[in-house]
């Protein structure tokens, strides 16, 4: 029991860290080059990070 057990750590280990974010990679490179083939702009602000601006933030401290 304790070798199925390992296994199947090993095998959710290997598809957590591997092929989900592998998936995700290939699907977001597809999905720009069907973008470019039907003339679609990539998006400017996508990305992890939100549009910056000028305005100071507010302090959070009290």
């Amino acid at each position: 029991m304790s070798i199925a057990v390992l296994g199947g750590l090993s095998v959710s280990t290997v598809l957590s860290l591997l092929v989900v974010p592998a998936f995700y990679v290939i699907a977001d490179r597809m999905k720009t080059r069907v973008g470019a083939r039907l003339g679609k702009k990539p998006d400017a602000e996508s990305g992890p990070h939100p549009p910056r601006t000028d305005e100071p933030r507010p302090a959070t401290h009290d």
